[in-house]
């Protein structure tokens, strides 16, 4: 089934990893899409409040999608920046390497679970879980072939 080793990655091969092109536009196009989830669910607050109160158990699915998409999308780019601290361990990087992406994941790890409660407090978790879930997987396996190739 393929090979089972791991290529490990200097800090200088992820640097040209990550300024990719194709990886800049894709991180682009995720940050908008997650900002403007993050928007529309700021603005109409209120609206997806009330209809997840009158209907929890058949939610409107746009308005599961929104805190499922916003977490799983900053869950994504943490779990690559785990997988770079990772490389650098495996590698022996500097300290100051590490240490650098330390901020980004601890922002990042609390803003996914910040809109990961949002969606269990709003919905039901046999709703909100599953559409989170599949999102996640799909975001990671999407940005980890891009990022990794």
């Amino acid at each position: 089934f393929g090979s089972h080793t791991e290529l490990d990655h200097s800090f200088k091969e992820m640097e040209v990893l990550f300024v990719a092109p194709i990886l800049l536009a894709s991180l682009v196009c995720l940050v908008c899409a997650t900002a403007a989830c993050m928007s529309y669910m700021r603005l109409r607050r209120t609206d997806i409040e009330l209809s997840a109160m009158a209907r929890p158990t058949n939610p409107k699915i746009c308005h599961v999608f929104l805190p499922a998409f916003a977490a799983a999308a900053t869950g994504c780019i943490a779990n690559i920046f785990l997988k770079v601290v990772g490389e650098l361990f495996a590698t022996h990087g500097e300290m100051w390497q590490i240490a650098t992406c330390l901020p980004f994941l601890a922002t990042l790890g609390g803003t996914q679970l910040n809109y990961l409660n949002k969606g269990l407090r709003l919905y039901m978790q046999t709703v909100f879980f599953p559409i989170y879930s599949a999102l996640l997987m799909l975001l990671n396996t999407v940005f980890g072939m891009i990022f990794f190739r």
